[in-house]
């Protein structure tokens, strides 16, 4: 996957915090990339001497990364509040993902991290990358949720970075890609539904909104090749929160590629407690993705076209 080419990982005593590590000098090695190690450190319990052993310890890890076959590479140790410092090297230094665990350290740190990884999904501008501790780092199901909808065409850029990261991922693994696109009957409709009518109007009313929604996403996917065993497309009726849980328990889904907003949280139409609900439910982890606007400031090397999708 070449993608990426300026790769920030968060590394601290959080649970996971080495497969994180791992994940992002993986990433840094097929992309020939520049990988920054951040830690944050609260300024009023951090001392001196546990700065000092900390960067010790960062420099050690930096010097086997670069043995390790990662050319590009050093640490940043930050003080203040965590998503703010993450978010702001991120502008600083113009990185392009974050790689992070999604779970936090001790019980103080745990609830200041889980904070910290909504707060990462909402007001990174970058896409950041969220593993969960101790899931093989060998992705077998990917899904991308998609969201194609003509009366929100801010949505189409988006639909495209996820798609070519989803694709770009289960090329890398040879994982299955699922693609989801989860739909409601709105408008008159929807007021035709839930009045009076026989079963036979109301399943064909259902069947002509399945067929429109099931267009666009064909139309998204006519840009990308079948590659794989598996690439089911799963077109649910439900409310999109529900609909990407149902699946990713279903088919055991490691790894989601989703869009994220500072709006409302994933995808757009997503709260942060939907946001901490299915960090919770999936195996491996959760790629989000911001709209196009979200990264006017960033230098992102654009995605290189020649890949493909199953």
């Amino acid at each position: 996957m070449k993608r990426f080419k300026n790769i920030l990982a968060v590394y601290n005593d959080a649970i996971g915090a080495e497969d994180a590590l791992t994940q992002a000098a993986a990433l840094a090695r097929s992309n020939r990339a520049r990988l920054t190690l951040v830690d944050v450190h609260n300024q009023s319990t951090v001392t001196p001497a546990q700065r000092k052993e900390r960067e010790k310890c960062l420099q050690r890890t930096v010097n086997h990364l670069k043995l390790d076959g990662v050319e590009r590479v050093s640490f940043e140790l930050l003080v203040g509040t965590e998503s703010v410092e993450i978010i702001a090297q991120v502008k600083r230094g113009k990185h392009d993902i974050v790689v992070a665990s999604a779970e936090g350290g001790s019980a103080i740190r745990n609830a200041l991290y889980g904070r910290t990884a909504i707060h990462l999904i909402r007001k990174c501008p970058c896409p950041v990358w969220l593993l969960k501790p101790g899931h093989s780092l060998q992705y077998g199901r990917v899904l991308a949720a998609v969201d194609p909808d003509p009366d929100r065409p801010e949505n189409d850029a988006l639909n495209t970075k996820i798609m070519d990261l989803a694709t770009s991922l289960s090329r890398s693994y040879d994982a299955d890609l699922h693609v989801l696109h989860a739909w409601e009957v709105r408008g008159k409709d929807r007021d035709t539904l839930s009045s009076e009518i026989r079963d036979t109007a109301r399943t064909s009313l259902l069947e002509k909104h399945l067929n429109i929604h099931r267009e666009r996403v064909d139309e998204l996917l006519e840009n990308y090749k079948p590659v794989g065993a598996r690439h089911p497309v799963h077109l649910p009726q439900d409310i999109p929160e529900r609909a990407i849980l149902k699946t990713v328990n279903k088919e055991e889904i490691d790894l989601i590629v989703i869009g994220a907003s500072s709006r409302g949280g994933l995808a757009g139409f997503l709260n942060g407690h939907a946001a901490e609900s299915i960090l919770a439910a999936v195996r491996g982890g959760v790629l989000t993705v911001k709209p196009t606007s979200a990264l006017a400031e960033q230098s992102i090397r654009p995605v290189e076209k020649t890949l493909e999708v199953a």
